[in-house]
């Protein structure tokens, strides 16, 4: 629990306007109980309006939209400072954002290969291993137990949550005179773009000849494949579950829904919803909307 005022929120946060001002400094994160005058929150303008509020709640501060303030007209306010922006939501996010110090997490607690480097404000925990000719940035957080196995180039500010692999070899076979599965070299390694995150459990397999890439700005849930030479576009959500056959490709600003499987070597066009659980079996064009198995365009209303 941090302390912040109105003045650092102020900094954080431009152009908010004061609605009502009863105090100027508040508990932060918190979403008090009736009674709690110390608490700072936000209300989104979809749940004010679904749900009553109780007239006598109290809070320290609380941030909403300009179109919200009728919906706590009702409200006892002179006990809480109510802050006027443009996304609540967004807003809250990055007043925690300013608030956290990760100045804690630096430094090499686990294992890195000597051919390997790592940016001096990176971070690899206790149990994780980076092994041979990977290269990591800047602000990067490796938690615990995570493994990087070799021919891993990952950029500045990515995370990756505990016990995820990256850069192992790919399933890739080719059958030989005798009909026997030879394996094929899988040596493409993965290149991991700037602010990504991706969380527990995951698995990004190294690329065949060329690299497996996740570009700028995704991010990947928990219990996510994603197979050797895939290509994920800046800016995508892949959701857990989810599991990327090899040699597709996504393009950017993708929502990839729990439980989706993409089979091998589609392409998913710019700006795609493919929706929970489908099972996509041809190539989607940009700003597609899918759903099912096999994933068919949501049903015309």
């Amino acid at each position: 629990m941090h302390r912040i005022t109105l003045q650092e929120v102020s900094e954080v946060i431009p152009n908010l306007t004061i609605a009502n001002l009863a105090k100027s400094d508040f508990n932060f994160p918190s979403f008090p109980s009736a009674g709690d005058s110390e608490g700072f929150l936000f209300l989104e303008h979809g749940y004010l309006e679904k749900t009553p509020i109780d007239p006598n709640q109290l809070w320290g501060a609380c941030l909403v939209e300009e179109k919200s303030l009728t919906l706590l007209s009702q409200f006892h306010k002179e006990n809480n400072t109510i802050i006027v922006v443009e996304n609540p939501k967004l807003s809250f996010a990055r007043i925690y954002e300013y608030l956290v110090d990760g100045s804690e997490l630096n430094g090499i607690h686990g294992f890195v290969h000597p051919s390997s480097t790592v940016g001096i404000t990176s971070y690899v925990a206790t149990g994780s291993y980076v092994g041979a000719n990977c290269k990591i940035g800047e602000g990067v957080i490796i938690q615990q137990n995570v493994t990087i196995s070799q021919n891993v180039e990952i950029g500045n500010n990515v995370t990756i949550g505990p016990s995820s692999v990256i850069g192992t070899k790919g399933f890739g076979y080719v059958k030989d005179e005798n009909g026997k599965n030879l394996s094929f070299p899988q040596v493409g390694g993965v290149v991991i773009e700037d602010g990504v995150e991706i969380g527990c459990n995951t698995s990004i397999d190294g690329g065949a000849l060329l690299p497996t890439i996740v570009r700028r700005g995704t991010k990947i849930d928990n219990l996510v494949h994603i197979a050797h030479g895939v290509e994920i576009g800046e800016d995508c959500l892949v959701i857990a579950g989810s599991i990327i056959c090899g040699s597709v490709r996504i393009g950017n600003n993708c929502w990839i829904a729990p439980g989706v499987i993409i089979r091998e070597q589609l392409t998913v066009g710019e700006d795609s919803f493919v929706g929970l659980g489908a099972v996509v079996t041809k190539s989607l064009p940009p700003r597609s909307r899918v759903i099912g198995n096999p994933a068919r365009n949501f049903p015309s209303k």
